[in-house]
């Protein structure tokens, strides 16, 4: 499989990805069934749909996330200002990725 074939089918998953609305509605039916069983108030009760991801917002928001990105000018790693620029756009890469857990040893 040649990478360009590779790649159109990572980009269809974003798009269609296999089986993750039937693993979605059963993680978020067990959620709900579990929180539910605790709540002492009618009124604090949650659907099953409270824990749902909205995954074509999400697919949207990373796309047009990664079209901003690459629009931004490549950093040249010969000079500090520009690694710093490549280290400061590698972490919000992975923060974008990993939440905010991601832990910058300089900025602790």
């Amino acid at each position: 499989m040649s990478y360009s074939e590779f790649f159109g089918w990572q980009l269809f998953y974003l798009i269609e990805p296999w089986g993750f609305e039937d693993r979605e509605y059963r993680t978020s039916a067990l959620l709900a069934q579990i929180f539910n069983s605790k709540v002492e108030k009618k009124s604090r009760l949650k659907k099953l749909t409270h824990w749902m991801r909205n995954m074509p917002k999400g697919v949207m928001e990373y796309l047009q996330a990664t079209i901003r990105r690459e629009e931004q000018p490549v950093p040249d790693l010969e000079t500090p200002e520009g690694r710093k620029q490549a280290t400061d756009s590698i972490i919000r890469n992975f923060e974008m990725m990993f939440g905010k857990r991601v832990v910058h040893k300089g900025k602790k």
